[in-house]
Parts: structure tokens; C-alpha cells; sequence
């Protein structure tokens, strides 16, 4: 949107240290319709909070020291509150009226939102006349409304609630603000910030200029170049070596904003680097420390573990001793055999192997026990059979003559 710009020197119109001013400061929409941004200012939202308008400053951001060309809105940030502040920018004017006209633009007739105000030509008498030449040059002046939350309040609200965004954070296309303040109208060269609204424009200074419309935002500034058609007129020397001065001026800001962030990230990784070392010092003192404790209980436990081995070993042979003169007591074995028992097991303090050694030894007694026991029996055996034949013999001759009374008589 390009601004309209008509600066009124008029002697009734004039007032010492002040330029009248002129602007329309945005363009009135339908539904659908919104501006560079995805703004729609419907009518009735815009006229139910006009009043907040007057009394608003006409702001500038300077690129130079003598404070002539403006840039943009300034750099935008926020105090402790979160409230917006421009620390870089100055309040050249203030807004005195404000209503909605019909304004012709390229040739079209549409609604705008028109300001009136005064610039401080005894404050900035360089930037006044930097204007005047612009206007009378037919170059084409930009503008930016501010807007915020209404009163106290940080938030604008928007047609249907919400903040105006999605769901992923980004703005809506179409949003309507309802409940807001204007704040403030930047006057910015678009060869700098590019407006959001082309119908943004200064309509009188001094004598009326026809031009277009301002620019609205809710206070987020597009400070990208954009490529604009301008009125092909011819530019004085001055015009285009302030041109080449913003140019200049924007890329060294630019350059000098990368080289502060790459210092701050190079000491952001110096300061790191320097407390992981720092870390890393504490981490080997404490690993030495840990191994010079460990050699020390080291030192001071192998003494003890090799008392311990002696006293488990003597514990071990002394059970080794007991259990062998026990069996040299109950088993009744050969001088051989409890010689072969002390060699191979009572002299190497094998315990669990004497006790199987013993156990052999015991089987084989015992078997050849009964061997012996067999042959003893089957002789015994044989004898007694003997008997019972002697016995069972005689037995039956007493029974035989016993069943005859009378025979022993006859005899």
C-alpha cells in the first residue's frame, strides 16, 4: 500500500515549529480481503477504535547521524513487562485527526483510514526537507500503522478469539482484529523496509499529493527488500547517493550483526571448552587418587589373606591328621596300607580323598571277609548234615521197635 503524503503550509493552516501532514494510514477491507501481511481491517473494527489513534506519534527510524532518511519502525523489543518499546526511533509529529474517506488510488476509489498531524520542523528541519523533496519529486513515501493490545492489555484480539495464529505458531490469512490501540505511524523508504500495506502513503504536504494508502501491522515489521514498481521520474544526484548510503549501511549492519553473533558463539564454545577441561583435570585427580587407595588397601590386605590361607591350611590338615588317626584306631588296616594313606592323601591334605581311599580299602576288607566266611559256613554246613543223618537214623529205629511192645520181649 502506498501512503499518501500532503504537507499544508498555508498561513491559516500554519502554526510555528510544525508542517501540517496528511496520510492514509491504511486500506479498509472486505471479508477476504487482506493486505502483505494477512490482515483484514473490516470497517466497524477500524471505526470502533479510531479515538486511539489521535494523539499517536508519527515515528521514524533514522539511518543517518543528521537525522534525515528514514529506514523503518526501528528495532523492535520489550522491558521487564513485556511491554513494546523502539529504543532507536523518534517521535517526529503527532496524529491530530483521523476518519474514513473514499481516496482514489492507481486510478481506484477505495476506503481508507485518513490522518492529519503535525512534523516538528524545528526538531528535524533536515528530515522535514528530506520530505518535501521526496513529495515534490513524486517519489513515492511509505507508512506503517502500529497496532497493540488494547490499553494495558498485550494481546490484540481477533474476530472469532485466538491470537491470530494456528496451531503451528504462524499468522492467519484474513485474521480480523476487533479490540486494539493504534499506537503509532512509521513513515519508512521502501527501499529499506518493505510496507505491509501498499496503500500507505503521504496525501499532503504542503500542497495535496495524490498518492495511495498507508501501511497496517500489528506490530511485526517485514524488513526484507521487496521489488517495487516506482514512478520512472529522474532522481537528482543527492537522492541516489543517499540510496547507495542506505544500501551501504545496511549490509555493514548486517555484516556487523553475523560477526557479533559468530563472537558471541566462539566464546559461548571457549568457555565450554575451558570448563570441560576443568572437569576433566578434577576427573583424572580423582581416578589417580582412587588408584593409589586401591594399591594401599592392596598392600595392607595381602598380609592378611595370606594369614588366612595359613590358617585355613593348618585348619585343613589338622582335620586331615584327626581323620586319619581315627582310621589307623577302627579300621584295623596294614601298616602298608596306612603308609600309602599318608603319602597320598594325609601328606597332601586331601581329606575328601582319603575318606573315598578309606571307603575302597573298606569294601575290599570286606569282601575278602566274606569270602573267608563262605567257606567256613559251606564246611559247617556239610557237617551238620552228618549229624541230622546219624541222629534221624537212630531216631527211627527207636520208633520202629517202640510200634512192637512185644517184640523187645521176644528177643
Amino acid at each position: 500500500m502506498f501512503t499518501e503524503i500532503e504537507i499544508n503550509e498555508s498561513q491559516e493552516d500554519k502554526k510555528a515549529g510544525r508542517t501540517l501532514i496528511t496520510m492514509t494510514a491504511l486500506t479498509i477491507h472486505k471479508r477476504g480481503q487482506y493486505q502483505r501481511r494477512g490482515m483484514t481491517w473490516l470497517e466497524e473494527y477500524v471505526q470502533a477504535n479510531i479515538e486511539s489513534i489521535i494523539g499517536a506519534p508519527f515515528v521514524v527510524c533514522f539511518i543517518d547521524d543528521e537525522k534525515t532518511i528514514p529506514s523503518g519502525h526501528g528495532k523492535l523489543t520489550y522491558d521487564e513487562n513485556g511491554n513494546c518499546e523502539f529504543l532507536d526511533s523518534d517521535t517526529v509529529g503527532s496524529i491530530q485527526k483521523a476518519w474514513i474517506d473514499e481516496v482514489e488510488t492507481d486510478g481506484i476509489m477505495s476506503k481508507k483510514l485518513v490522518v492529519s498531524g503535525y512534523l516538528y520542523n524545528q526538531r528535524y528541519p533536515n528530515f522535514v526537507k528530506w520530505l518535501k523533496n521526496e513529495v515534490k519529486n513524486n517519489t513515492k513515501v511509505k507508512g506503517s500503522v502500529e497496532a497493540n493490545g488494547k490499553g494495558d492489555s498485550k494481546v490484540i484480539i481477533y474476530e472469532g478469539g485466538g491470537n491470530g495464529k494456528d496451531e503451528s505458531g504462524n499468522w492467519i490469512v484474513g485474521r480480523i482484529p476487533t479490540v486494539f490501540d493504534f499506537s503509532g505511524l512509521c513513515i519508512l523508504l521502501p527501499d529499506v523496509v518493505t510496507e505491509a500495506d501498499p496503500g500507505s502513503e503521504i496525501v499532503e504536504l504542503n500542497e495535496l499529493q495524490k498518492s495511495t494508502e498507508l501501511n497496517s501491522d500489528d506490530i511485526e515489521i517485514k524488513e526484507n527488500k521487496e521489488e517495487t514498481k516506482m514512478a520512472d521520474v529522474a532522481k537528482d544526484p543527492i537522492v541516489e547517493l543517499n540510496e547507495k548510503i542506505v544500501e551501504l549501511n545496511n549490509t555493514i549492519n548486517g555484516l556487523n550483526t553475523k560477526v557479533k553473533e559468530q563472537d558471541s558463539e566462539i566464546n559461548t564454545y571457549k568457555e565450554t571448552e575451558a570448563e570441560l577441561r576443568s572437569l576433566l583435570v578434577e576427573a583424572n585427580k580423582s581416578v589417580e587418587s582412587h588408584k593409589t587407595q586401591v594399591a594401599e588397601l592392596n598392600t595392607e590386605i595381602e598380609p592378611l589373606r595370606q594369614m588366612k590361607s595359613d590358617i585355613d591350611k593348618a585348619k585343613n590338615q589338622s582335620e586331615v591328621n584327626s581323620y586319619f588317626e581315627a582310621i589307623k584306631k577302627e579300621n584295623g588296616f596294614s601298616e602298608a596300607e596306612l603308609n600309602s594313606l599318608q603319602a597320598d592323601f594325609v601328606d597332601k591334605c586331601d581329606l575328601a580323598g582319603l575318606k573315598a581311599k578309606e571307603v575302597e580299602l573298606c569294601v575290599n576288607k570286606f569282601k575278602e571277609l566274606k569270602k573267608t566266611e563262605k567257606i567256613t559256613t559251606e564246611i559247617n554246613t556239610a557237617e551238620d548234615n552228618f549229624s541230622e543223618l546219624f541222629f534221624s537214623t537212630k531216631k527211627e529205629t527207636v520208633e520202629t521197635n517202640s510200634t512192637d511192645v512185644g517184640a523187645e520181649l521176644f528177643q
